[in-house]
């Protein structure tokens, strides 16, 4: 079931938008924000890379509070339209939930991505359970 996205909400986008580019090194959505205005955005549906970086912004608490109950939505969104590192974040989202096999299901999703063997090397190589077992049904070396 393909999940729809969700736009960034008005409040949110100008808390956002007064701390943009607040980092040293600007992202992506820092850069979406700064150069179009609430409406384009919400007129043109928020992207796959959007919503990640929200829910990136929105667990981390930046520029706004913390809240991540909503970035895990988010990034289930953006790991439905196949958002190597929204899978991640949300897979990891959900072991503080203790959902086990659907954590399974997004690390192998990041697994079967070329750049997302990386990521599993590096859990396994610090010795997540998880990602060693990963690593062994789809013989990836680690």
């Amino acid at each position: 079931m393909e999940t729809e996205l969700q736009p960034i909400p008005k409040k949110d986008y100008e808390k956002i938008k007064e701390n943009s580019i607040s980092l040293n090194i600007p992202t992506p959505f820092d850069m979406i924000i700064y150069y179009f205005d609430h409406e384009f955005l919400t007129k043109h549906k928020v992207n796959e890379l959007i919503t990640y970086w929200y829910g990136y912004y929105l667990n981390e608490g930046i520029g706004g509070e913390k809240n991540v109950k909503e970035a895990s939505d988010l990034f289930k969104q953006a790991a439905d339209k196949n958002v190597l590192g929204a899978q991640l974040c949300y897979a990891f989202s959900l072991l503080n939930e203790d959902k086990r096999e659907e954590f399974i299901e997004y690390l192998t999703q990041v697994a079967d991505n070329e750049k997302g063997k990386k990521y599993i090397k590096l859990a396994a190589k610090k010795g997540y359970k998880d990602a060693i077992e990963l690593c062994k049904k789809n013989e990836i070396t680690y």
